[in-house]
This record gives structure tokens, C-alpha cells and sequence, in this order.
């Protein structure tokens, strides 16, 4: 019979413990959602963010308010955070190949601490790249504003 009160006893606690594990693992479970669930809303924050970023780029490279240089690399550096696939990118290419024909120019400390020769090279190099593909990225940039609800659209799909 004390045999048989132990067993009881043993496997009652055995039940509770495994209760307690399992109400443990489902709050684990839906704590981890939850924080996916953030990530993945940052996400696409971070993602809408650097659109806006690239519709504004481009305006202000049409505008002539900033290099097309300039425009093209930030536009480079933001365009892979929007997560598109190689064919969505195809709209950016002509901006990373002028990013990627510029890249050995020093920009920041490295440019202020340029001598005024080599500075005055690397403006005319820039120079000339720029006008090598000034007509692509101009019409580049054209295409990405009439499209911007296109990509607003496939990052919202995205999601």
C-alpha cells in the first residue's frame, strides 16, 4: 500500500512538473513571436526608411542639389537595404556602376587630407564619370520616382 501512495505521490509530481514546463515553454514561444514580430516591423521601417532616403536622393540628383557621385553611392549603400530581388534592383544598376567606377576616390578624412593636386585629380576623374553616365543616372533617377509606389508597394508586400 506505501508502495502504491509513493507512485501516486511520484507521478503527481511528475505531472506538475511537467505543467509547469510546458505553460514555461509556451510563454518562451510567445515571447520569441513577439520579438520576431518587432524585427520584422523595425524591418520594414529601416527598409521604408532608406526608400524615402533613395526618392529623395534621386530628386536631389536631378536637381543638381548634390553630386551624381554622391547620389549614386548613397543611393548604392541604401538600395541593398531594401531586401529586393536581383531583378527589383535592375532600376539601380546604372547607380552602382558609377559608385563602383568612383570607390578608390578618398572621401571624408582621408579627401581633407589630400594635397590640393591630387584632390584637383580626383575632381576631374569624378568629373568625367560623372558625364560618362550623367544621361543613364538622370533617367535612372526619373524612372525610380515614377515608380516609388511600385517599390512602396513591394515593401509592403515584403512584410
Amino acid at each position: 500500500m506505501n508502495l502504491i501512495v509513493v507512485a501516486v505521490v511520484i507521478v503527481i509530481l511528475l505531472s506538475g512538473l511537467a505543467l509547469y514546463y510546458q505553460v514555461k515553454l509556451r510563454r518562451l514561444k510567445k515571447q520569441q513571436q513577439e520579438r520576431l514580430q518587432q524585427q520584422n516591423v523595425r524591418l520594414q521601417e529601416v527598409k521604408k526608411e532608406a526608400l524615402n532616403s533613395i526618392i529623395v536622393l534621386a530628386q536631389a540628383a536631378i536637381e543638381k542639389q548634390v553630386s551624381l557621385t554622391e547620389a549614386s553611392i548613397r543611393i548604392t549603400v541604401l538600395s541593398e537595404r531594401l531586401g529586393f530581388s536581383e531583378h527589383e534592383l535592375s532600376d539601380f544598376q546604372v547607380f552602382t556602376k558609377l559608385a563602383e567606377a568612383t570607390a578608390h576616390i578618398p572621401i571624408l578624412d582621408r579627401w581633407t587630407s589630400l594635397p590640393k593636386t591630387e584632390k584637383r585629380a580626383f575632381e576631374q576623374e569624378r568629373l568625367q564619370h560623372e558625364q560618362k553616365y550623367q544621361d543613364f543616372i538622370e533617367a535612372a533617377a526619373r524612372q525610380l520616382l515614377a515608380n516609388s509606389e511600385r517599390y512602396r508597394a513591394l515593401l509592403g508586400s515584403s512584410a
